[in-house]
């Protein structure tokens, strides 16, 4: 089974001090309290997630494996005059197996600029990845939409992104990356098949987490 692209993008966490049992339910949805762009970018180190691996058919079957993925802060660094904090992931990502990331303004960005994550802008087009069959645009989406994974039941803002590709007759796919406030990323996913209309897919979802005081 041929894989199309490497796993989205796994970073945009927020600021917060949850301690490893404490979660946001659907009686708490993130869209009732205003947070500033920078509560969803916890830079503490020692802040970790771990989500597990689920393979998602499109009948609607899943496979629970035993793969997993983690992300902590291991730091910060300065680039062109900006802190930033940095990211150690343990799968690779379009930003390889380390990214940086600071708030600016209303939004999230990396060390190049470009603009992860808004809980304002809601319209534009954030960021495009340019392939060399089609292109993948992220817009912010789904706010508020309910998210079940095994660390609990939430509220969620969808970074989400468009997969348009001109070798499969134009048609889209979606890729979905679910951020919940004073939590983070809870669940993330990319597709996978050699058959564009009934593609399988990767999904990670949260099994654990720790924002570091």
């Amino acid at each position: 089974m041929m894989k199309f692209l490497p796993y989205s993008i796994l970073f945009c966490f927020l600021l917060g001090c949850c301690k490893d049992d404490d979660v946001l339910t659907d009686d708490s949805p993130s869209g009732n309290t205003l947070y500033e762009v920078k509560d969803f970018q916890p830079m503490t180190v020692g802040s970790y997630w771990i989500y597990q691996n689920f393979e998602v058919h499109d009948n609607g079957d899943e496979i629970q494996n035993n793969t997993f993925d983690s992300v902590y802060v291991a730091g910060d660094t300065i680039i062109n005059g900006n802190t930033y904090a940095i990211l150690q992931h343990s799968l690779f990502t379009f930003w390889d197996y380390v990214s940086y990331v600071r708030d600016s303004s209303e939004y999230l960005v990396n060390s190049d600029g470009r603009k992860l994550f808004s809980i304002s802008n809601f319209t534009d087009t954030l960021y495009t990845l340019y392939l060399y069959d089609g292109h993948i645009a992220y817009k912010m989406d789904d706010k508020d939409s309910i998210v079940i994974v095994p660390e609990g039941t939430f509220a969620t803002y969808n970074y989400k992104g468009f997969f348009y590709s001109d070798a499969f007759g134009g048609g889209v796919r979606f890729f979905h990356n679910f951020y919940v406030a004073q939590i983070g990323l809870v669940k993330y996913n990319a597709f996978y098949s050699s058959d564009w209309l009934n593609p399988d897919y990767d999904e990670y979802r949260l099994v654990r987490y720790h924002i570091a005081g």
